[in-house]
């Protein structure tokens, strides 16, 4: 296990959590996600419990989340905040076109709050060859570490 590493979750990889190691089956897994939580070693901004309350069956995940209070990241301190708006400027692929207002709100702020914190990014959207709009490439480009939930089990030796 890696001691030091410290992760920050987007809204995919709860999902991912929940539709793939349900908490009925996997309860070992989510106990020790609780542990992290209490550890400071897996964050979220605020946003993407937001983005989960939107969703329809996410009822296990906005469950687990509000029960784990210390999970949910304040991400409108400044710091975090002017990283998320040079963030904006310099990837101009996350603003809409006809309105002006940033898509996927959640996406930048999850890398940003990486960023500021030095977490290692949690998600499950893939690198698309020359794209600037995947979570996964701008980890790439901003030399932020970002795998997928299953790459953190593995890396974390979790075994269930």
């Amino acid at each position: 296990m890696y001691m030091t590493d410290r992760y920050c979750f987007d809204t995919s990889s709860y999902i991912e959590l929940k539709n793939k190691y349900p908490r009925d089956v996997f309860e070992s897994l989510w106990k020790i996600f609780e542990n992290y939580i209490n550890n400071n070693k897996m964050k979220s901004p605020q946003l993407v419990f937001d983005e989960l309350l939107e969703g329809d069956s996410q009822e296990d995940i906005v469950k687990f989340i509000k029960n784990n209070k210390g999970l949910l990241l304040q991400e409108f301190c400044e710091k975090i905040d002017s990283t998320n708006q040079y963030l904006t400027k310099k990837y101009p692929e996350f603003v809409a076109k006809d309105t002006g207002l940033v898509k996927n709100d959640a996406d930048l702020f999850v890398v940003s709050t990486a960023k500021v914190h030095n977490l290692i990014v949690i998600t499950e959207e893939k690198r698309k060859e020359n794209s600037r709009k995947k979570i996964p490439n701008i980890c790439d480009l901003e030399k932020i570490e970002c795998m997928n939930l299953l790459d953190m089990i593995k890396r974390e030796k979790i075994k269930i």
